[in-house]
């Protein structure tokens, strides 16, 4: 990997950082952060131009699951707002609230304020992707 701008690397200990973003009442912007960082990325946008809104939301939600560390319940929440999945997906936000509301309504997404996957099996038909064991 060669850098295109000069950089500096740092280690982080995970638990140092996470407290950091407790302290500092960080955790929903660096949240808005990575998925703004995520949607950035061409091959990412390229992948998901021509799907349909559902099935845009629905991958994502999968990624993030599939790389969060947490075990299940905790890894089946997205920790992100509408608005940060609406600029991450080049929608509107009430494209992603009506969506959010189907998947709802469809049991793909559990009830209530925050956005938590019910139906792990459901999200993955709805990403079209492989299910894996």
């Amino acid at each position: 990997m060669r850098a295109l701008d000069v950089c500096v690397g740092r280690v982080l200990i995970r638990e140092e950082f996470e407290r950091f973003l407790d302290e500092q009442d960080a955790r929903g912007t660096y949240a808005d952060y990575l998925v703004a960082k995520l949607s950035e990325t061409v091959p990412y946008q390229v992948q998901q131009v021509h799907f349909s809104p559902r099935r845009r939301l629905a991958r994502l939600f999968l990624e993030v699951v599939r790389r969060a560390d947490a075990q299940p319940p905790d890894c089946y929440r997205i920790p992100f707002s509408q608005d940060a999945l609406a600029r991450a997906l080049g929608m509107v936000r009430s494209t992603v609230a009506e969506q959010i509301k189907t998947m709802r309504a469809d049991g793909v997404l559990g009830p209530g304020p925050r956005i938590v996957v019910a139906d792990m099996r459901a999200l993955i038909e709805d990403a079209g992707a492989i299910q894996e064991e």
